[in-house]
């Protein structure tokens, strides 16, 4: 995935992503702003370094999340809060490793 690919909600979602900053969505008339679930995959998986000093990852609220959001088998070392967001799959975990083990 490359950022130029992505929409508006996600451009900012992975601007954020970096430092851990929440992405407040809020929801519009027309329902609330679609992030793609292999989005928020591709960065839980790396495809983004945390801000120097600081702790990176997921912060959403009130985002429609559309597609499959498959971690199975991967590395999770981000957190992954998501407030008042829609998702019309299940996330899948299975065999997944999360959080950062301690070096």
């Amino acid at each position: 995935m490359i950022p130029t690919d992505l929409t508006e909600p996600e451009q900012l979602l992975w601007k954020a992503f970096s430092g851990g900053e929440w992405v407040d969505l809020g929801s519009g008339a027309a329902g609330p702003p679609v992030i793609r679930a292999e989005v928020i995959t591709v960065l839980l998986l790396g495809a983004a370094e945390a801000e120097p000093g600081g702790t990176a990852g997921i912060r959403l609220r009130g985002a429609a999340v559309k597609g499959r959001m498959d971690l199975t088998g991967g590395s999770v070392a981000w957190p992954l809060v998501c407030d008042a967001c829609q998702f019309d799959t299940e996330i899948r975990f299975w065999t997944a490793r999360c959080g950062r083990s301690a070096s």
